[in-house]
């Protein structure tokens, strides 16, 4: 892997530890379980590449060997895994049941709704990647769970970041 190569080039001052940041400082919360595997391993290789792309980018000696098609292409697989993720989702009726389920029960901790409130603002997010008619069936799907009812709370909320989230 590309990270593996830059950790042995002698023009890198220090050795770089990608991954074992990744290994041991990252942590995959889920909001709602994700059932399909597919969709949790595209997460987890989009998220792989972004951070490639920013710690590649952000380090003067290894942006020096990086070409506009090879940023293109770290985007191109970013986007292209985040729009397999959102319309796996959107197709999965029982975890946008369960979204709501949660985000409308009493006994979800106030922690735990703020958690599945930017989960579904990254989801509306990451939505813009799908087509206008899978848009639109989406935000139809979400209208229909209660949607503004969500954003609605997230808006009366005290905590300033959950409103500006909302």
């Amino acid at each position: 892997f590309l990270l593996l190569w830059f950790a042995d080039d002698p023009d890198v001052p220090q050795v770089q530890h990608y991954r074992n940041f990744l290994k041991e400082h990252v942590v995959f919360k889920e909001a709602v379980p994700i059932k399909n595997p597919v969709v949790i391993s595209k997460i987890h290789q989009a998220y792989r590449v972004g951070y490639l792309k920013v710690r590649i980018l952000n380090d003067v000696v290894l942006a020096r060997v990086l070409d506009e098609a090879t940023v293109a292409s770290l985007n191109s697989m970013i986007h292209s895994n985040n729009a397999i993720v959102i319309s796996l989702l959107k197709d999965d009726s029982t975890f946008i049941q369960e979204l709501f389920t949660r985000l409308r029960s009493p006994t979800t901790s106030a922690e735990s709704k703020k958690n599945l409130v930017y989960f579904l603002r990254e989801f509306c997010s990451l939505s813009k990647s799908l087509q206008m008619v899978q848009q639109l069936q989406l935000f139809r799907d979400l209208i229909n769970e209660g949607i503004f009812d969500i954003i609605s709370d997230a808006l009366q909320s005290q905590d300033k970041k959950l409103v500006l989230t909302g």
